[in-house]
């Protein structure tokens, strides 16, 4: 990614902590070097009733002047529709946000 994408000042990144899936742990993504922005604790209304999870924005700068990204929470909260597989997926049949803040 870093010798692909040689003109980024960073990358960014979400990984999650207590997830029922095997997604990108945090602990793998700071291996990689990358560094925690900030971070949400969050329910799934459907899926694991009951189960929080942690959300976090991470960041690798790459340039010594590169601007940390910044996340909407709020949009977070909505889950995404674009790929059945991702761990915050809601169908697009279910309306409002499909995780709870904790």
């Amino acid at each position: 990614m870093i010798k692909s994408e040689r003109d980024a000042a960073g990358f960014a990144t979400i990984t999650l902590e207590d997830h029922w899936s095997p997604w990108f742990m945090k602990w793998q993504m700071e291996k990689l070097g990358f560094k925690t922005l900030d971070s949400i604790k969050v329910l799934h209304k459907t899926k694991h009733k009951g189960q929080v999870f942690s959300i976090y924005l991470m960041w690798m700068p790459t340039t010594k002047n590169a601007k940390p990204q910044k996340w909407s929470k709020q949009k977070f909260l909505e889950g995404i529709t674009f790929c059945t597989a991702h761990p915050l997926y809601h169908p697009q049949t279910w309306k409002g946000n499909i995780l709870e803040p904790k």
